[in-house]
């Protein structure tokens, strides 16, 4: 998978996807180890692959440097390949237009508007791939770190959750309940005005919580927790590391909102019968 430094976020999580699907797909912020000559080993890694993904944007494109190198080592590949084999698979996260031919003469992919939709035609060209399973770790004794991530004490003992060198490790399950919290914002529409009962969704957060950023009426109002309903009108929904930001009106008068994944204690979504709460 080839991505401009810029998109590192979905390329991660279309990797992270990918892994779900027990895809044994190579990122380099994932898979390279510690020590390994990078400049030798992805050329390496995208000529031994059956499917070379690269993901175009805006950032891809106009960006000189390791990310074109990867991209026309990858079609010199493709000249090797049959006619009628799928090996590169180029992937739009906007609406960018490759310049290249050999880009254009190959059926791309789009990951917007929707996002699944796009996972799903991915999907379609992986079909003849074997199928990559967990891979177990050495044995090591059972116990619970900090963050309550479980460490495998015996691969053989089902009972146990057993985490791999080559799966999605930060996916499922959350370490913590904000992970969980920054996955599923991560996936609501950037905005939604007057888009009907499908996008409804109630946010319990901690007001007084650090780095919460609410207009000081609701501070007054609410002193110890709040329920923000994403529903008919919000706009510009923005995700970062730690918090997401998002514009609310209240008595028809626009508001910009930041809350931080740690603050959300609870997530209702009365239409699919969900019902998440932070154990405090």
């Amino acid at each position: 998978m080839s991505y401009a430094r810029e998109d590192w976020q979905s390329a991660d999580r279309l990797y992270m996807d990918l892994r779900r699907a027990e895809i044994d797909a190579w990122i380099d912020t994932r898979c390279l180890l510690p020590g390994q000559n990078w400049k030798k080993e992805i050329p390496t890694i995208i000529q031994n692959s059956k499917l070379f993904i690269a993901l175009i944007s805006k950032y891809s494109l106009n960006k000189r440097g390791y990310i074109q190198r990867e991209i026309k080592y990858a079609l010199e590949v493709l000249k090797e390949v049959p006619s009628h084999d799928i090996y590169f698979i180029p992937v739009r996260l906007d609406e960018s237009i490759p310049y290249d031919e050999g880009l254009l003469n190959l059926n791309w992919v789009d990951l917007y508007p929707s996002y699944s939709e796009g996972l799903r035609r991915i999907l379609t060209s992986l079909t003849n791939l074997n199928k990559k399973p967990l891979e177990f770790l050495s044995p090591v004794k059972s116990i619970l770190s900090e963050e309550n991530s479980l460490i495998i004490e015996n691969p053989n003992d089902h009972k146990y959750l057993t985490f791999g060198t080559r799966h999605a490790i930060n996916y499922t399950p959350y370490r913590k309940f904000s992970d969980y919290v920054k996955d599923f914002i991560e996936k609501l529409p950037k905005s939604a005005i007057y888009s009907g009962l499908n996008y409804l969704y109630y946010i319990t957060l901690l007001t007084k919580s650090e780095a919460v950023v609410l207009p000081p009426f609701l501070l007054e109002k609410y002193p110890n927790n709040i329920v923000l309903v994403l529903q008919h009108r919000y706009t510009n929904l923005k995700t970062e590391k730690d918090y997401f930001t998002v514009d609310l009106w209240f008595d028809n008068s626009r508001h910009n909102l930041k809350i931080t994944y740690e603050s959300i204690i609870q997530i209702v979504v009365p239409t699919i019968g969900l019902n998440i709460e932070k154990v405090i």
